[in-house]
């Protein structure tokens, strides 16, 4: 069905609980995206969900995860096009990859009328006045907005200029991994990690911890804009024998299994997936502490955290883990059970309870407005 249609067929609805679009306009598969797919796929059986968006690999790489879900992919300024998508659906489930992403989908959903839950993955500042008024305007018709961690829901509030408390949250989750049997003690410590290599992943700082840790290795995974600059940086250092550019990673399972702790040297992040995924797999993390990532991990107990920028204490929490395997065992064994809260079927379940209740206020108002119309037209009569 992908792109073979601007509306659905509504009589295929006619047995389901609701009928959810969820939109994207991202050209690109990253975090928000991955969250989109692993909830669309955990949703209850009886949601009918259509998956629209502007490029045509994000939408098909989301909908992989619900295979009866529907497909449309849709010139991004067309509202027309749009409004006509969406005709016939109950709710509508936007992923915000920034403050002003999704706006010809928006606007066509509150012309229809149709109710929206907006979900903000990675608030930024740099909002002008008029931007933060306009952000005012978009929480006030959106039915509910929200974020992925309790610091991330701030974050909205802050650089929105938006009122305390107004963002709610719901946890991003993912579906749990195969766990990686322990790896034993041995003289190189094989560390790695995963993401958009992108400036505000921090993996300049990472290279920089590794010319001084001799007795590790490093495996990069991922893709973006960073990729030469690191790779002359790699080169410069002289770490090529022991820094690894791999590309993308198509099976995280493995990835992950390959190495013996996860590091995310981050000067910014939302509420990171991999190391929810890391959890699960028994892999030990070592985090900047941004964002959200402090409500995953709790420093010394299921995790470590270090300071943002701080290569300092980066290489002084790598070396400590280096040289204790009963330490990497002890944040092991914690992570999987903070990992059993991170799944894919408590977020989706979180969000199924989100579009029923907004449902339910929709026909509240419904049945409110009817009622009112019925006594003022015995009034008048």
């Amino acid at each position: 069905m992908l792109g073979s249609s601007d509306s659905w067929d509504v009589t295929r609805f006619a047995a389901s609980s609701y009928r959810l679009v969820v939109v994207s306009d991202s050209v690109e598969v990253g975090g928000a995206e991955t969250v989109l797919r692993h909830l669309v796929g955990a949703l209850p059986a009886e949601v009918d969900v259509m998956v629209a968006g502007i490029d045509e690999d994000v939408v098909t790489v989301v909908a992989e995860g619900r295979p009866t879900a529907a497909r449309l992919v849709l010139p991004e300024n067309q509202v027309t096009r749009w409004r006509r998508a969406m005709r016939g659906c109950d709710v509508v489930h936007i992923n915000l990859r920034s403050f002003t992403a999704c706006r010809p989908a928006l606007v066509a959903a509150w012309t229809l009328g149709v109710p929206t839950v907006l979900v903000d993955h990675l608030p930024t500042p740099g909002l002008t006045w008029r931007g933060r008024g306009v952000q005012r305007i978009v929480t006030r018709l959106a039915a509910r907005r929200l974020s992925i961690g309790w610091q991330s829901s701030r974050d909205v509030e802050r650089f929105g200029g938006l009122r305390p408390r107004t963002i709610h949250t719901i946890m991003n989750g993912v579906p749990p991994l195969r766990p990686a049997p322990m790896a034993a003690a041995t003289d190189r410590l094989v560390l790695g990690t995963l993401g958009r290599l992108e400036p505000h992943k921090g993996l300049d700082l990472m290279v920089e911890a590794m010319s001084r840790l001799p007795q590790a290795s490093l495996r990069i995974a991922g893709v973006g804009s960073q990729h030469d600059a690191l790779e002359r940086m790699i080169a410069v250092r002289r770490l090529t024998d022991r820094v690894q550019l791999i590309g993308p990673v198509h099976d995280v399972t493995a990835f992950l299994h390959s190495i013996q702790t996860l590091v995310l040297p981050s000067r910014s992040e939302g509420m990171p997936l991999v190391i929810m995924e890391a959890m699960h797999a028994g892999v030990p993390v070592v985090a900047a502490d941004v964002g959200s990532i402090n409500e995953i991990i709790e420093d010394g107990v299921n995790g470590r955290l270090v300071p943002a920028g701080d290569v300092n204490r980066l290489v002084t929490a790598l070396r400590q883990l280096a040289d204790d395997h009963e330490a990497r065992r002890r944040l092991v064994a914690a992570g999987r059970g903070t990992a059993e809260y991170f799944t894919d079927t408590r977020m989706a379940a979180d969000y199924d309870a989100l579009y029923r209740s907004v449902l339910r206020a929709r026909r509240g108002n419904r049945a409110a407005h009817d009622a009112h119309d019925g006594v003022q037209a015995m009034r008048n009569g």
